[in-house]
């Protein structure tokens, strides 16, 4: 129980470093690119900032798959996956709430040109927490689900194939 303990505040501590990184590199870019205040090239800002929101959101992705078997699969790899996914969402709660609130405050580091009826400058701080909360718990929970048909298929003899009969 008590490697257990150790492992979940591991996990909470890997989840506050990935959120305050994942915030850190978002700022950065939407200082220096998106508002334009390093580079002034819209075409090379639009696609730096799509190719740079995928790869934010899929690093916790891929830092969960290299991650997996040491923090993940334990004597009870489904409390754990639950208490993960429960962890990781508290993480982005804790942290994206406040900078949330800054950008519609208008204090948030990076001000946004909040000018008409329809602006939509700012509005990818709303959306950043939401699916940055939804993509790994949904990883998390495929990935559990794999390994139980695995085990099942495993301790009914039977196997798991693409194939279809």
């Amino acid at each position: 129980m008590k490697n257990s303990r150790q492992q979940n505040t591991r996990f909470a501590v890997l989840a506050l470093l990935a959120q305050t990184v994942m915030w850190l590199v978002f700022t950065f870019y939407d200082y220096g690119f998106d508002e334009r205040h390093l580079v002034n090239n819209k075409d090379l800002t639009d696609w730096l900032g799509l190719f740079l929101l995928i790869c934010l959101l899929l690093l916790p992705v891929a830092a969960y798959f290299m991650l997996r078997k040491k923090y993940l699969f334990t004597e009870y790899p489904f409390r754990n996956g639950i208490l993960r996914i429960l962890c990781w969402a508290a993480v982005c709660l804790l942290i994206s709430w406040p900078i949330v609130w800054a950008v519609d405050m208008d204090v948030w580091i990076v001000p946004q040109n909040r000018s008409g009826f329809m602006s939509l400058d700012g509005l990818e701080y709303y959306f950043i927490p939401v699916i940055d909360c939804l993509i790994p718990p949904l990883i998390i929970i495929i990935s559990l689900l794999t390994a139980a048909v695995r085990k099942i298929s495993r301790a009914t003899g039977r196997r798991v194939d693409a194939e279809t009969e």
